[in-house]
């Protein structure tokens, strides 16, 4: 087991981010520990990886290096940089599956109108019921398949002396299929001192993974620089009021607690960078990581992690815990364990202040004072109160009717929340998803502070009726 560690001084030399995509040229078999009884597995078949980790595709890659194909004046020191150092190689997802957060909820019976959008507890609020039909609701389960799974069952048989098939001895291993697609990222860093090496990663090559490599696991490899990550800055050792967001596992992710042992808290791991962060509350699905080490030809390690699609609202991070937390949390991250989605969440403070009532001034009389707010702006003539209308008032007509529908989508996750009796102070978080899509951060400074406003209505379901009803107006 390779439980490192990721320096902050290293962290902060630029580093690079390639993508990466496989190619199933064949079926692809990388097996995972199974259910485990008295006398070992479970029944005859051998349970696979979906989602290949970032150990096994680095083992692949080692395997290449280490058969020939190295970078040019390469040496056993320059592979232990990147292999063991500077390269956190992630997991490659399939083409096809789809992250559910345990933190999410769908109703579990659907009837028709009941709606399909997930309702996130670490960004919506509480939810008990399906807000249409009142029936249960469904949990995420982390990554599952969008549609039928592309993989295939072979059935084998033990063979006798004589080579006819021995009687009891069927053995069934499951399989990825030919052509399915998988995508993933690496991270390289210290950049600069890598060069030739991230050349090497982008050259397109043939890779063997998982088991039974003599008839299976051929997949093509092919990488593409993609962009700088941020620098993350040295993390503050000063506990302080700071922000609150919501941590979610994209991979499995190992931490421990005070004293080195195994935990799904991942409160100690933070305090020992940040110490003023708190877990403000989680929804953990505990796993148990193992696999095979085919250059020793033992078993590696057993590790407990959170399973991916684990979340966490977390408190009291500084503004710099964002840059330090893209390079992951938590031990193996070198081989891709601890990979983190980085959203915000609702705060107390932020409902607090929402939902205070404003004071008025008290007059001699006795009768309330109004005064005008300082900030507010002035009253908008009749023709421009409705949101709508002023939103695409701005919009270039030629674009109006591809976006129409893509705010209508919009309007209709968050009105059908604000009817089901949440206050618009526990939108917050949806809303600044719904901001940072493509097509909201392609708008206009002008068009996306009204369409920031439509967002933030009060009656949604009224903007959603115009929404459907919209053949556009005076310009």
């Amino acid at each position: 087991m390779t439980n490192q560690t990721i320096d902050v001084g290293r962290a902060a030399d630029p580093a690079a981010m390639l993508t990466y995509t496989l190619t199933a040229l064949g079926r692809v078999s990388a097996g995972r520990r199974g259910a485990v009884g008295q006398g070992g597995m479970v029944g005859n078949s051998r349970p696979i990886h979906e989602v290949l980790p970032g150990s096994v595709l680095r083992g692949a890659l080692a395997a290449v290096w280490l058969a020939g194909d190295a970078p040019p004046g390469a040496d056993a020191a320059s592979f232990r940089a990147l292999f063991e150092t500077d390269m956190l190689l992630r997991q490659a997802v399939p083409i096809g599956m789809t992250l559910h957060a345990m933190s999410q909820r769908q109703c579990k019976y659907p009837d028709t109108g009941c709606p399909s959008a997930w309702h996130d507890l670490a960004v919506d609020g509480p939810i008990m019921h399906c807000a249409v039909c009142g029936g249960a609701l469904d949990e995420g389960k982390g990554w599952s398949w969008n549609d039928i799974p592309p993989t295939v069952a072979l059935t084998r048989t033990a063979l006798a002396k004589d080579e006819t098939a021995r009687d009891e001895q069927l053995f069934t291993r499951r399989a990825l299929r030919k052509a399915t697609i998988l995508r993933g990222s690496i991270v390289v860093l210290d950049a600069a001192a890598h060069q030739t090496e991230i050349d090497w990663l982008t050259r397109t090559r043939e890779l063997r993974v998982g088991g039974q490599r003599s008839h299976m696991g051929r997949m093509r490899w092919e990488c593409a620089l993609e962009a700088p990550v941020p620098q993350p800055t040295a993390a503050s050792k000063t506990p302080g009021e700071g922000e609150r967001v919501v941590l979610r596992a994209l991979s499995p992710l190992i931490v421990t607690d005070e004293y080195g042992a195994p935990s799904t808290d991942i409160g100690p791991t933070l305090r020992l960078r940040w110490p003023g962060a708190s877990v403000e509350r989680s929804w953990v699905r505990p796993v148990r990581l193992s696999g095979w080490h085919s250059a020793s030809g033992i078993a590696k390690p057993e590790d407990l992690a959170c399973e991916a699609g684990s979340t966490f609202v977390v408190e009291g991070l500084p503004p710099e815990a964002k840059d330090q937390l893209a390079l992951g949390l938590g031990l193996r991250r070198l081989e891709g364990y601890g990979e983190l989605q980085v959203g915000v969440s609702n705060g107390p403070q932020a409902r607090a202040e929402a939902t205070r009532p404003t004071a008025r001034p008290v007059g001699k009389d006795g009768s309330s004072v109004v005064t005008p707010t300082p900030a507010a702006p002035e009253a908008p003539e009749p023709d421009d109160a409705d949101p709508v209308a002023r939103l695409f008032a701005v919009v270039p007509e030629a674009e109006a009717a591809a976006l129409v529908s893509k705010v209508r989508g919009a309007v209709a996750l968050l009105a059908m929340r604000q009817s089901a009796g949440f206050p618009n102070s526990t939108l917050l978080g949806p809303r600044l998803e719904i901001l940072q899509l493509p097509w909201a951060r392609a708008l206009g400074a002008e068009a996306r502070s009204r369409l920031t406003e439509l967002l933030a209505s009060d009656d949604l379901s009224l903007a959603k009726q115009r929404l459907e009803t919209w053949k556009g107006g005076p310009r």
